[in-house]
């Protein structure tokens, strides 16, 4: 009996301990939480190229937004206040997000590997303190 309680507990906590279930519980609590979402909605960045934007990118963030979330594709949206060039207009992105999710899909101009631009906004989210733990990315 007492085996089987211990068992118990540590299923319980390897639960809690699970990162893919960290990061839904803490996008979902977000959620609720004032000051933290864009006009009442959970901000989710969604990193891609180009050339993926109109048959990936743009198909997701449309069923995210049908979904309650305000979804963030970076060239689609217009220049933050007080941002003049491409990276701060990222980092600002990046910092009004609530979740990061990266499209990495073949770079056009190096087939096999996933473009640069993303592979560093993965590591800017990563080392981000409020998107470090639910950062997903998808190939």
């Amino acid at each position: 009996m007492e085996g089987s309680s211990r068992h118990g507990r540590r299923t319980q906590k390897a639960r809690r301990n699970d990162p893919a279930r960290r990061a839904t519980c803490q996008l979902e609590c977000r959620k609720w939480k004032s000051g933290e979402v864009l006009n009442g909605k959970t901000v989710v960045f969604l990193s891609c190229q180009l050339a993926d934007a109109d048959r990936l990118a743009r198909p997701i963030r449309n069923a995210l937004n049908d979904r309650g979330y305000h979804a963030v594709i970076v060239m689609d949206e217009p220049l933050l206040r007080g941002t003049f060039e491409p990276e701060s207009k990222v980092t600002g992105y990046l910092d009004a997000s609530d979740a990061f999710a990266a499209l990495c899909t073949d770079d056009v101009r190096n087939p096999g590997k996933t473009a640069q631009n993303i592979i560093d906004e993965i590591g800017r989210a990563r080392m981000h303190l409020k998107l470090r733990e639910v950062v997903c990315v998808l190939n």
